[in-house]
């Protein structure tokens, strides 16, 4: 969490609100750019590790590892190919500096993917802190001690510079995570025969990979319309938002990380009353961090945003406070699509997201049109929302497990 608020501070002092305006919305594009380089692969992998040492098939493990591994390369390179050729081909009508940074975060592409499937293998593993700590720790931290010593050494950051601080935060990390599945791994999983079900694990990745596609154009579609609405001052004041807004919800993808491997195993044993058990107290656990950390910015946000980004960027206390109110309500929602994914039920999450998506393509212009930044965080809240309540419903209707806070309340009642 202070690594990547750190980062973000950094940044946005460094280059202003211009800059970083130009810097969010290339690693928007990159972000986007990485969903058919990941594929739903860090879900399928986590699904398929833990499920697959619950039953001792050491073969899968090694098996799903080395096919995540040569998918996410493969396809890294052809994205690679696509934008250098659009790059080229339409480059006079892009601007020069966020061509420039689409390029360098090229490289970043297939270090992140490979990041998150090794990072996956070993939650699936129950190696759960080594499972996050290459992509939310080591990553971040590299970028910021090479920004620390850009900005001692008096470097004028331009948004390519920044990029390519990332993308050495992100090979770091991929070669961290190398190194750390490779000493987790079994013994068993280590010497025995690799099995590759390449076609189950294709049908499994796809409902995936286009539910991850909507989630992160959910999450960057705001700034991509704020690029094309608004000037790039509009989206460095957004991203600021949701740059505090993330370290809000850091708690909630703590709480996912730890228990999707728990659910998938639980759901293997048939042990419905310990799996209500861990959801219900997975949402009392989100709910309560992201109450905590979000009541000083809904008290003082224009205080804090001074204090930390810089007189710049108090015009982001208002998009920050509706984005923290929005993660507290989806905090409420609980584990829902992780429990949907891990046993089976992507297809409903894949569904939800398709909804909320459109949803949020029409609140978009309209709301950005009237209201700027804060515009863009209602509309992503309120596409969040539906998101997330459609997910709890399907959750009690197909599973019959209540992942969200009702489902906490009734325990405790009990």
């Amino acid at each position: 969490m202070g690594f990547a608020l750190l980062v973000g501070i950094q940044l946005a002092r460094g280059m202003g609100p211009q800059g970083y305006g130009i810097y969010g919305l290339a690693m928007s594009i990159v972000a986007i750019l990485m969903v058919p380089t990941e594929f739903g692969l860090p879900q399928l992998v986590v699904r398929e590790t833990a499920a697959s040492a619950a039953r001792s098939r050491w073969g899968d493990i090694r098996g799903i590892i080395n096919w995540s591994r040569d998918a996410s390369l493969i396809s890294s390179v052809l994205v690679a190919v696509l934008v250098i050729i659009v790059l080229v081909a339409g480059g006079r009508y892009i601007d020069q500096p966020l061509s420039e940074a689409l390029l360098v975060g090229l490289l970043m592409i297939p270090c992140v993917a490979l990041t998150k499937t090794r990072g996956a293998a070993l939650r699936g593993l129950k190696h759960i802190v080594k499972g996050q700590i290459p992509d939310t720790v080591l990553r971040p931290g590299t970028q910021s001690l090479i920004l620390f010593f850009a900005a001692s050494l008096a470097l004028t950051l331009t948004p390519a510079l920044a990029m390519l601080t990332g993308v050495v935060g992100a090979a770091f990390a991929y070669l961290a995570s190398n190194i750390m599945l490779r000493r987790a791994l079994p013994s068993e999983a280590k010497s025995a025969q690799r099995v590759i079900r390449a076609k189950e694990w294709r049908s499994s990745c796809i409902p995936m990979a286009m539910t991850e596609a909507m989630r992160i154009l959910q999450g960057h579609l705001a700034v991509l319309v704020l690029g094309l609405l608004a000037a790039a001052e509009s989206i460095g004041i957004y991203k600021v938002a949701t740059a505090i807004a993330l370290v809000v919800t850091t708690p909630t993808a703590i709480f996912v990380s730890v228990a999707a491997p728990l659910i998938s195993s639980l759901h293997t044993s048939e042990d419905r009353i310990r799996l209500q058990r861990l959801l219900s107290w997975t949402t009392a656990g989100m709910v309560g961090c992201t109450a905590l950390l979000s009541a000083p910015f809904f008290f003082a946000a224009p205080v804090a945003i001074n204090l930390i980004f810089g007189g710049d960027f108090v015009e982001a206390a208002i998009p920050l406070q509706i984005l923290c109110a929005g993660a507290l309500l989806t905090a409420s929602a609980g584990t829902a699509g992780t429990l949907l994914n891990m046993t089976g039920h992507e297809i409903c999450v894949r569904r939800a997201s398709l909804q909320s998506l459109v949803l949020l393509l029409a609140l978009l212009p309209p709301l950005i049109w009237y209201g700027g930044p804060s515009g863009a965080a209602c509309a992503t809240v309120i596409a969040s929302l539906l998101w997330r309540a459609r997910m709890v419903r399907d959750c009690r209707r197909i599973i019959g497990l209540d992942p969200g806070l009702s489902g906490y309340i009734r325990l405790k009642d009990k």
